[in-house]
């Protein structure tokens, strides 16, 4: 099966950002980018920021009417998909952008958007702040402070797994501004990276994404001027959750990329000389465990499908289809790599070839966990189905 069959399912229409330039870059300029990475290199892409804006990525998802693309939950998570097959860190980079757009479409002001949205034009790089040692999927419990000054806050406290925190122009940081623990005690703060008082601390030494750096943040008397507060001071909760569930369609986008690109692996190893001199039961076995992978990635395109199509047309009681496709997605690509290395083993792909299976299933476990974990989503879900209609 070659590649364009497999991707067929995902082509984008009325959409104003054309997805072939982007699959083009994907598959050619793109890989030649990562793979001129010095192997066993971790950090931030910063390379890709001038193709990214160039290509309208890092600005995809801001509304028309404010000068981007307008692009739906849907087609964000098609064009993740579409880099994820070359490389996870890359797709990252669009999505966690993309996040912050929610954030900042949810929470801020015009005044705000009118000068946050020209810098992503710009190709200036947001991140996200929300995560602490004691508050993971239970983003409600962080602890964080944001104690009020005379010219704003001043925010105190640690926050962990910041996605090129050491790299983003912008951070957005959740932080508690009252001494209850209840979700409308968290506001968003915008603070730029070289504030003193935001110290990057230790980066993470990851199994996978080694096209993006996982840091650590102390935040120790960061002081934030009152027009750097995002939009409701009471709003942040709300407007994180709004972001992370459009997250979790992109994620499963991302997931669909990795589960396409170890497909096309597993159909090249098989037309290898080595591979076509291996009859019997454990060709037939090992064809099972391919036809296996292709349904049930047809299966979770078409539950990503459902899920973004519902959210991007504004409908109401969506958490329960966004969490299972984000669920299912993730699941199926970490099966996916996992299953495709048991299948064949080196001798049926070249080196680069194989070096990036096993990378794909480095990424693939990430996706259950980030966004939301599937664990958490899978109680999350059952609450939903439980609520009274």
């Amino acid at each position: 099966m070659s590649e364009a069959r497999i991707s067929d399912a995902w082509t984008l229409s009325g959409d104003s950002l054309d997805q072939e330039p982007i699959r083009v870059f994907s598959r050619a300029a793109l890989r030649d980018m990562c793979a001129a990475r010095p192997a066993g290199t971790e950090g931030f892409h910063r390379e890709l920021v001038a193709p990214y804006r160039d290509l309208g990525l890092l600005s995809y998802t801001i509304p028309k009417e404010w000068g981007g693309v307008g692009g739906n939950v849907l087609s964000e998570a098609v064009l993740a998909a579409e880099l994820a097959y070359t490389n996870v860190s890359a797709a990252l980079l669009f999505t966690d952008q993309a996040v912050c757009t929610a954030v900042l479409e949810t929470l801020a002001t015009d005044a705000q958007k009118e000068w946050l949205y020209p810098e992503m034009h710009r190709g200036a790089v947001f991140g996200i702040a929300l995560t602490e040692p004691e508050a993971g999927s239970d983003a409600g419990s962080l602890v964080c402070r944001a104690t009020p000054t005379d010219d704003g806050f001043s925010l105190s406290g640690r926050k962990i797994f910041i996605t090129n925190g050491d790299s983003a122009d912008y951070l957005i940081v959740f932080a508690r501004v009252a001494e209850g623990m209840g979700a409308g005690d968290i506001a968003a703060f915008l603070v730029e990276r070289t504030t003193e008082g935001a110290t990057v601390g230790r980066h993470e030494q990851k199994m996978g994404l080694w096209g993006t750096s996982t840091v650590e943040m102390e935040l120790d008397g960061c002081l934030v001027p009152h027009d750097r507060v995002l939009g409701d001071i009471q709003g942040g909760f709300r407007a994180a959750m709004v972001a992370l569930e459009r997250g979790r369609v992109a994620i499963g986008g991302v997931a669909i990329g990795i589960t396409e690109r170890v497909l096309d692996l597993l159909t090249k190893a098989f037309s290898s000389s080595a591979m076509l001199d291996t009859y019997g039961n454990v060709r037939q076995a090992a064809e099972f465990g391919m036809a296996d992978i292709y349904t049930e990635l047809s299966a979770a395109r078409l539950l990503i499908l459902e899920a973004g199509n519902r959210a991007a047309a504004g409908n109401d009681g969506v958490r329960a289809i966004t969490s299972a496709a984000k669920v299912f997605a993730t699941d199926v690509a970490m099966r996916a790599a996992s299953n495709a290395l048991s299948i064949i083993s080196p001798e049926y792909l070249d080196g680069d070839d194989w070096n990036e299976l096993e990378r794909q299933f480095r990424d693939a476990k990430i996706l259950q966990i980030f966004e939301g974990a599937n664990e958490l989503l899978r109680w999350l879900i059952a609450r939903e189905l439980q609520r009274a209609p």
